[in-house]
């Protein structure tokens, strides 16, 4: 609920694959950006996030060296989910230049991709995190 008061902090709720709000996800007038976080209603596999993740039977807590050479596909849903991909924006902004958190947060706010109600609403904020947008709307080409 704080997020929107600090520079370069985020709220972030989440969507499903059709970019419904997913049924999990907070709303509010603090909810700045929304970003997929799947959403167990519309289904297995649609409504989760697909990730390849370490094999789970490898990290039994009583292993003491666990492995990291097999893999699995797990499929989760939550904002846990979402906010890695607004993370991941502000990331690769960060590589482009773009330095200052205010200016990070300015570009992912002005090229999101409205959801609900025209501009900010306290379903999506100011709408689904958009990466190509925000980088090619600052001028990155590549």
């Amino acid at each position: 609920a704080y997020a929107a008061q600090i520079a370069g902090a985020r709220s972030v709720g989440a969507v499903g694959r059709n970019s419904q709000r997913a049924v999990y996800s907070g709303t509010g007038a603090h909810l700045e950006i929304v970003a997929p976080g799947g959403n167990p209603p519309d289904g297995d596999p649609d409504g989760f996030v697909w990730q390849t993740a370490p094999f789970f039977p490898d990290f039994d807590p009583e292993v003491i060296r666990p492995r990291f050479d097999r893999y699995t596909e797990i499929g989760s849903a939550g904002t846990s989910m979402a906010a890695p991909h607004v993370a991941g924006v502000a990331a690769l902004l960060y590589t482009q230049g773009i330095d200052r958190p205010a200016a990070i947060e300015a570009a992912i706010t002005r090229f999101a991709t409205d959801l609900g109600g025209e501009g900010r609403d306290n379903d999506f904020g100011f709408g689904l995190v958009n990466a190509r947008d925000s980088l090619r709307g600052l001028g990155v080409t590549r």
